[in-house]
């Protein structure tokens, strides 16, 4: 009798997982999901980024963008040098960014181990939307 009850309440316990489960979309699209995803100036969405370098920021460097690229490209069509805004770690603002995909790559200098640092990343902007995304670029000494 106690055997039954518990093999009830484990299959009561699976079933009330599988029905409320939801899948909920995330912020990273691919280009083939609901057509092509074409990423460029024009938009509302502000892209915030800095190189970190484990749990250091890197103060000294330049963040390249490339619109629609999700892989490393051979030229960018925009840059900027970090800069200090409020005593936070250094950022670079490419503001004014449609929907679409884009890679970021990052290049400076780790004074602490005073070796050039590189490293990139794509990244996917969902939807049109007037909203800031603050990223960290992860960067590695050059070899």
């Amino acid at each position: 009798m106690k055997i039954t009850w518990l093999y009830a309440a484990v299959i009561g316990l699976i079933s009330v997982a599988v029905v409320s489960c939801d899948k909920e979309r995330t912020n990273v699209n691919t280009p083939t999901d609901n057509g092509p995803v074409i990423g460029g100036k024009g938009g509302l969405a502000t892209l915030k980024i800095t190189a970190m370098d484990d749990t250091l920021a890197i103060d000294s460097c330049k963040i390249y963008i490339k619109y629609n690229a999700v892989q490393m490209p051979i030229q960018f069509d925009d840059s900027a040098m970090c800069s200090f805004v409020d005593l936070k770690p250094p950022v670079v603002t490419f503001p004014g960014l449609k929907k679409g995909t884009y890679y970021l790559y990052a290049k400076g200098w780790n004074i602490y181990e005073s070796t050039t640092v590189h490293g990139g990343m794509p990244y996917t902007i969902v939807h049109d939307t007037m909203a800031t995304f603050t990223l960290q670029i992860p960067v590695q000494p050059i070899k």
